[in-house]
């Protein structure tokens, strides 16, 4: 979470604003949760950075056993955002399927590998 700029302090005053919040003592996953949330605003101004918190934040939701798409699609579209603000990349292709095409593609790949 350094990488995002939380700190130790920062991390107890959550712990303290969520505990008062709920009128008990917050959870580790509610104290990190509010961290991604304020990590995104305080990184709000580059993309990158906003792209990677919302892949965190899925990968964190998947391994506690909740679904993670919307925070995949956040993380997809600052991605988006973030090659256009870098002034490089003037257009992007998306290719999209099915999940009944990806099966297949998938079921054939294993047939001829």
């Amino acid at each position: 979470m350094k990488y995002y700029g939380i700190t130790a302090d920062f991390v107890e005053s959550e712990r303290k604003l969520l505990s008062t919040k709920f009128g008990q003592d917050a959870s580790d996953q509610d104290i990190l949760w509010g961290l991604f949330n304020k990590s995104v605003l305080q990184n709000s101004n580059d993309f990158s950075t906003v792209k990677q918190i919302y892949y965190d934040m899925a990968l964190f939701l998947n391994e506690i056993g909740k679904d993670p798409f919307n925070c995949l699609k956040n993380s997809a579209k600052f991605g988006l955002f973030s090659l256009k603000q870098s002034g490089i990349v003037k257009k992007v292709r998306i290719l999209v399927a099915t999940d009944s095409w990806l099966l297949q593609y998938y079921e054939w790949k294993n047939l001829y590998n």
